[in-house]
């Protein structure tokens, strides 16, 4: 027997399953241990092998189990594969791998005899095992499986002997090789046995702090459905136009400061710039979601999503006031944030072997991301640099101890926190909303009150343009059928002057300047609803004063006269005021 801190020396019997193993290594599909190319050894534990004690893994085979990567892997005393098996969901022979796919162990002693390869379909064959079952070789061709077959029936036949072979007709050069080699062969096996015992006691206590994840679910179902119904009120499931963006939610700074639409931060979240958009991040959200769930809760996930979404909207509003911003990246930076920050302080908690991978993962997904966002225009870097910090922030906040320990003490805590991250939130984005009111450049502000001005300073100059002339006022007039008829229209004009007056008055603007021009609209559209009513007066009455007089139409028209000569004038002046004189100002007249 070896000593602790002596090489181990390999029996007759691994040294003969090694020396039959080293026939395949003619084929590249083959890789023997301990050699293995990057990737391939993890390909082969999402199986999660149950090596016995003195097991060792021998070679890992590429194949193709009916659609999905996968390995056949060879130890010195057990064969493993993985294949489709919807019809069996249990079953002592199967090692649960997933809803679909299951992970097969035979020992080398049940292979028959007369293990032999049969065709299975054009680019696939398969090696009859005996009691129905087979395995399946795919990308190797026929060459490698009647290799296998060759290799399982070798060594079956000497395991059912129940004596270790003779070792006379093997290369000498061959075994000393083998001796060599054997110390790193059992490395890797040991870190596989680790590897394998890490994750299995990470993933009972996944399920154990939380044991149905359903927020991620629910967070996939909204966006998607967001966009459905987006798409089916006529948006461009491709190519959206910023308006089309902004008339369902999306994040714009100049609206949520100026026009104090703060509803926009949490609702751009779950709009998406066209379906390629809504698919990376969905993927991304169900790549990661179900861990940090598990990680945090239910509900801590919950509010950490939105608060990592919110914090990302607030910072790209803060930063970047022209640009319109959608899209759950920030949030999804947010939870990435949060796990980074639970990897930080479980840190001793978490096996190094489950800890390093995910440490390393999250980082290269926040640094590859940051980098294609620094070469790519249109990705709102900001947003994904506040979600994250925000998520960090707040996995520091609601981190649970690991593994969980349930107590109301904690749980009282932890909501304590989460009502706090909330509010810290609430107050950055208040904050951002007060700096960036001071801090706009008037050429944004102007756009945005002209933006909202406009439909109005429409709608006004078509009314105007429908008013009948004096003359023609008079001349209807005596017509009873006119009369009426002209009536009608100066009704139908005095409804829309009356709404578009209202809509004047619903426009938003902080800067007093452009609340002064907002008021000359006002009163351009007050008399040119004053100007209507005394066409409909002098109608009913027939009083030449009021189509002449100091409260007639002529003198209606005379003040939408001089109100839109203000507006012009406070318009110019607010621009000439700015440094914005070059830029043509448009009077809307």
């Amino acid at each position: 027997m070896n000593g602790p801190d002596e090489t181990p020396r390999p029996t007759t019997w691994e040294t003969f399953v090694l020396a039959s193993c080293a026939r395949l290594a003619q084929f590249s599909q083959v890789h023997l241990a301990p050699k293995f190319p990057p990737g391939r050894l993890n390909l082969a534990l999402r199986t999660q092998l149950p090596f016995l004690e003195n097991e060792l893994l021998v070679a890992l085979i590429d194949s193709d189990a009916g659609g999905f990567q996968n390995e056949i892997v060879l130890t010195t005393s057990r064969l493993y594969w993985s294949q489709r098996d919807l019809a069996d969901a249990g079953g002592r022979n199967g090692l649960k791998s997933s809803v679909a796919i299951r992970a097969y162990g035979m020992d080398y002693a049940l292979i028959p005899q007369g293990a032999c390869v049969v065709p299975s379909g054009e680019e696939s064959v398969q090696i009859a095992l005996g009691s129905g079952q087979s395995l399946p070789v795919r990308g190797g061709g026929r060459e490698l499986a009647e290799a296998l077959a060759g290799y399982l029936r070798t060594v079956g036949d000497a395991a059912r002997k129940g004596v270790d072979p003779s070792l006379d007709g093997l290369d000498p050069g061959l075994v000393r090789r083998i001796a060599l080699v054997l110390p790193k062969v059992a490395e890797v096996t040991r870190q596989i046995r680790t590897l394998n015992r890490d994750l299995n006691a990470f993933r009972r206590d996944l399920l154990a702090a939380t044991p149905h994840v359903v927020v991620t679910p629910l967070l996939l179902a909204a966006c998607i459905l967001v966009f459905v119904v987006m798409v089916m009120h006529g948006v461009d499931p491709f190519l959206p136009s910023a308006q089309q963006l902004l008339s369902r939610g999306a994040n714009d700074g100049a609206r949520v400061v100026l026009r104090h639409e703060a509803w926009r931060l949490p609702a751009s979240v779950f709009i998406h710039g066209g379906l390629i958009h809504l698919a990376v991040n969905m993927w991304c959200l169900f790549s990661i979601g179900p861990l940090v769930e598990r990680l945090f809760g239910n509900v801590a996930t919950a509010v950490l999503y939105l608060a990592a979404g919110v914090g990302g909207a607030i910072a790209s509003m803060a930063t970047l006031p022209g640009r319109v911003s959608v899209g759950a990246s920030g949030a999804i930076f947010g939870l990435l944030g949060a796990l980074l920050a639970f990897l930080l302080i479980n840190r001793r908690s978490v096996p190094a072997t489950v800890l390093r991978p995910l440490r390393s993962s999250a980082l290269s997904f926040v640094v590859f991301n940051t980098l294609f966002a620094a070469a790519v225009p249109n990705i709102d870097q900001w947003a994904h640099m506040g979600g994250l910090a925000t998520g960090f922030l707040g996995g520091l906040v609601l981190i649970r101890p690991w593994p969980v320990i349930r107590s109301r003490r904690l749980t009282l805590r932890r909501l304590t926190l989460g009502l706090a991250l909330v509010g810290a939130v609430l107050g950055a984005g208040f904050a951002a909303v007060r700096w960036r009111e001071r801090t706009l450049p008037p050429l944004v502000r102007f756009d945005d009150f002209m933006d909202q001005a406009a439909p109005a300073i429409d709608e006004f100059n078509a009314v105007s343009q429908a008013l009948p002339k004096l003359d023609e006022l008079e001349a209807r007039s005596e017509s009873a059928a006119s009369s009426q008829e002209l009536s009608r229209t100066l009704r139908k004009l005095q409804a829309r002057a009356a709404a578009n007056r209202d809509r004047l008055g619903r426009i938003v603007t902080p800067d007093p300047s452009l609340q002064s021009i907002c008021q000359a609209l006002i009163a351009d559209q007050t008399a040119q609803i004053a100007t209507l009513a005394a066409g409909l007066e002098y109608l009913e009455t027939r009083t030449p004063e009021l189509l002449t007089g100091p409260s007639g139409v002529k003198a209606g028209q005379a003040a939408m006269t001089r109100a839109g000569r203000d507006f012009q004038n406070r318009q110019r002046a607010f621009l000439e005021t700015h440094g914005l004189v070059t830029r043509s100002p448009d009077p809307g007249r």
